[in-house]
């Protein structure tokens, strides 16, 4: 075959292969072209639905399920409707229940009462502890004053006074709504003395316990403070006018000091004191590395001007100041007294 008639035969089927694709389009504008480009009516969407056969509805029990299962199951034949489900709702985690302190009557008894009208700090109370948990450790009476606080795990009460009458005793926290509580010492009309008989049979009378202090008594005033139970401090004269005078130099320079952010709340809730210079003032009246003031009297305190405003506010309200300080996870209470 010569390359004349090969080119010939190549030309013919070119074009009847072009001739093919184009009549293929052509066909495809003319009815796949026409569906695609055509609008699809309301009508004809709701003929389509209606060619969709709908489902039976289900089908009703002659007699409801429940009867028959009341009736041979459950033997209940009455045909009373069952009682309501008493659901009991939940306790809210939120509001715990309140915790009702320990009585002092529980707690412990007092033995001895002397009560300084003159200068109600020296007053001194000798108790014995009554609860196990205080006994183990405590065998022995001790003496108690103004401003000291039960040991743990009583150590919400504190002695806030001591009269003729006995000690009282109030919750540290101010929050705590529990009535103060009073703890009187032994008296004869309660059957708890031995009393002295005469001849026949006569009581002898009763000798006053409590003597009033003497016309022009004038106490004695310590002229630096002392720590007279452990947190518990008395006030000098000396030191308390050099506190008043200096107060701004000793925090300056015998103790550092910055606020206390809650690691666990991130909230400021306290005062942070980070070293104290040893023998100083400060180290005297019971400042420690690590400790961190949480309130005076009740009230929080976050910064050194919030304590030095509140203290100066209520200079004159108190004569016992309380503080409440913690340290590694553990609280304390320290009190200090006026003179």
């Amino acid at each position: 075959m010569s390359i004349s008639t090969v080119k010939a035969v190549l030309w013919v089927a070119n074009l009847g292969a072009l001739g093919t694709l184009g009549y293929t389009l052509y066909d495809w504008t003319q009815t796949e072209g026409e569906k695609l480009t055509a609008q699809v009516t309301r009508q004809m969407q709701q003929d389509l639905l209606d060619d969709i056969p709908r489902p039976e509805p289900p089908k009703q029990d002659i007699y409801p399920y429940e009867r028959v299962e009341a009736n041979f199951f459950a033997l209940e034949w009455t045909g009373k409707e069952p009682p309501p489900v008493v659901v009991d709702k939940p306790v809210d985690p939120g509001t715990p229940a309140k915790v009702k302190a320990t009585p002092i009557a529980d707690i412990l008894k007092v033995l001895y009462l002397q009560v300084d009208t003159t200068a109600p700090q020296h007053s001194v109370a000798l108790v014995k502890y009554k609860l196990a948990a205080l006994t183990s450790r405590f065998k022995e009476p001790v003496n108690l004053y103004i401003g000291d606080t039960l040991p743990s795990p009583q150590n919400g009460w504190i002695v806030d006074s001591m009269t003729e009458e006995g000690v009282v005793f109030r919750r540290v926290s101010e929050d705590d709504d529990e009535e103060p509580q009073t703890a009187r010492p032994a008296r004869a009309s309660d059957g708890d003395l031995i009393v002295e008989v005469g001849e026949d049979g006569a009581m002898m009378p009763v000798r006053e316990f409590i003597p009033a202090a003497r016309e022009g008594f004038v106490p004695t005033r310590p002229q630096r403070t002392i720590e007279r139970s452990p947190n518990n401090f008395v006030f000098g004269d000396e030191d308390l006018v050099a506190i008043n005078e200096n107060y701004l130099e000793i925090l300056s320079n015998e103790v550092r000091h910055r606020p206390y952010r809650d690691p666990r709340t991130g909230t400021w809730s306290g005062v942070e004191i980070l070293s104290v210079t040893p023998g100083s003032i400060a180290a005297q009246h019971g400042a420690k590395s690590g400790d961190v003031i949480k309130s005076i009297n009740g009230t929080p305190v976050n910064s050194v001007q919030e304590a030095i405003q509140y203290v100066k506010n209520n200079a004159d309200a108190y004569d016992v100041w309380t503080v409440v300080v913690e340290n590694s996870g553990k609280t304390r209470t320290v009190t200090y007294q006026k003179p």
